[in-house]
Parts: C-alpha cells; structure tokens; sequence
C-alpha cells in the first residue's frame, strides 16, 4: 500500500484534495494542521469514508513540543495528540504517527529532564492509544534532536515509524531494519544526509533497493513524505519499481 502525506496540502480543503490523492494512491496520511485539524476532520467523517483511500494520521507538529520544559506547553502538547488518537478510534483509523518532542536550545542544559518530560508524554500517550484500539507510532527525529535511533525509541514504545530520511541524516539508516518487527509505519524522502530536504524519492541518495530487501516482510504502508503531489508521484514510481524487483 502507497501512501501520500503532505504538509501543504493541510491548507487546501479536504473535498479539494481526496479527489487528487485517490487518483494516484492507495492512501492518504493526512497532517493534522489548518483546514484538517480534528475539528474539520469530524465535519468530513462522511467525505472521507466517500472516497476508497486507507486513511491514516499523522499528529500536529507546529508549536506541538512534548518534551518542553513549560508544563503548560508540554501539556497542551499532550492533549493535542491525545485528541487525534481518540478521533482516529471514532473514524476507525487504526495508524496514526506522533513526535516524541525535541529540545529547545535552552532546554539543552538540562538533557536528562528534557527526555524525561518527553518520556511521561509519550507513554500517557501510549495508553491512551491501547486504550482506543490505535497503533500510535512515534516517530524517529533528525539530529539535533533526541529519539533519533531504534534504540531511543524502543525504550518508550513498540510502534515505531521508520522516517528514512531522518535517518539517512543520523547515520541510523541500516540500524531500523534490524527492529522492523516493531515498525508499522514508514516514511519515505530523501536528502543529501545533511539536513532534512524532504527530496523526491528518487533512489539517488539511499539505497532503495538494499533497503526494500532489508524491510521485507513489513505490512504496513509505505508513506510518501511529499512536498507537492508532483514529487509523491515519482516517489511512488521509484518505489514500485523497486518493490517490483524485490
């Protein structure tokens, strides 16, 4: 199953998008921002179950922090998540992808902290989502950040999702497919392992192929990361092609 997410594509109505989406994907993870918060993604419960798309979410990530060391925004931050989780379980949308929060660069100074304010988010979080029946997966971070290898991760939780160009960037890249039990969601970009460009899938900076042998076995979808629907089209292009030869 290929997938398309897009942050962009949160500032444009839904009844604009589904169409375009469902002409070229199988599925559709839908950023949880703008003109597809929660609130408008209630008022589209209809529309979307309209169109033959698997729909899945990925949490709110703009002035979203769970591991900042403000309670009021860490907490905002959770219930935010939170609201996403319990809305997916209503809609029977069984993947949504999360953050686990990142340092500020005052927060810096006191690491230890940051991690545990981050780590009592992420497993309420968790049982909130066992407790709806959703697979919340959290997601690993390009560096500066924290929760950027399997191993950070796997501390907080089973579910991962598995950005690849976040790790092409943090040197993890062949690290994850040794955990890939536990991952149920992938995003798929590229960079030049610098910083995190969010390139066209194209199978020019990561080895697509000795990736998709590594990952074999794993169910879940294959998403996307797009800019526009231009490059989420030749990504999927790409990766047909190197599933096919798998």
């Amino acid at each position: 199953m290929i997938s398309i997410s897009c942050p962009k594509f949160s500032f444009i109505p839904l009844e604009k998008v589904l169409p375009e989406v469902s002409e070229h994907f199988d599925g559709f993870e839908i950023v949880v921002e703008e003109k597809h918060d929660v609130e408008h993604l209630i008022a589209s419960r209809d529309l979307l179950k309209s169109f033959d798309l698997n729909i899945s979410l990925h949490a709110p990530f703009n002035d979203i922090n769970l591991a900042s060391l403000r309670q009021e925004h860490s907490t905002f931050s959770r219930k935010e998540i939170e609201k996403v989780i319990r809305f997916a379980s209503r809609a029977d949308i069984r993947v949504i992808t999360f953050h686990p929060g990142w340092p500020s660069p005052f927060s810096m100074m006191d690491e230890k902290r940051v991690k545990r304010i981050a780590k009592e988010g992420i497993a309420y979080l968790n049982s909130v989502a066992k407790e709806c029946g959703v697979t919340a997966c959290l997601e690993n971070l390009p560096l500066p950040n924290f929760f950027s290898t399997p191993e950070e991760l796997l501390e907080c939780t089973d579910d991962i999702c598995f950005d690849i160009g976040h790790a092409n960037i943090t040197g993890t890249l062949w690290k994850f497919p040794e955990k890939k039990k536990s991952i149920k969601n992938l995003h798929l970009h590229e960079n030049r392992g610098k910083s995190d460009e969010h390139l066209a899938l194209k199978g020019k900076y990561i080895d697509l192929k000795r990736l998709v042998k590594k990952l074999e076995g794993y169910k879940g979808p294959f998403v996307l990361e797009a800019k526009n629907l231009k490059d989420g089209v030749t990504g999927k292009k790409t990766l047909e092609n190197f599933l096919g030869q798998n």
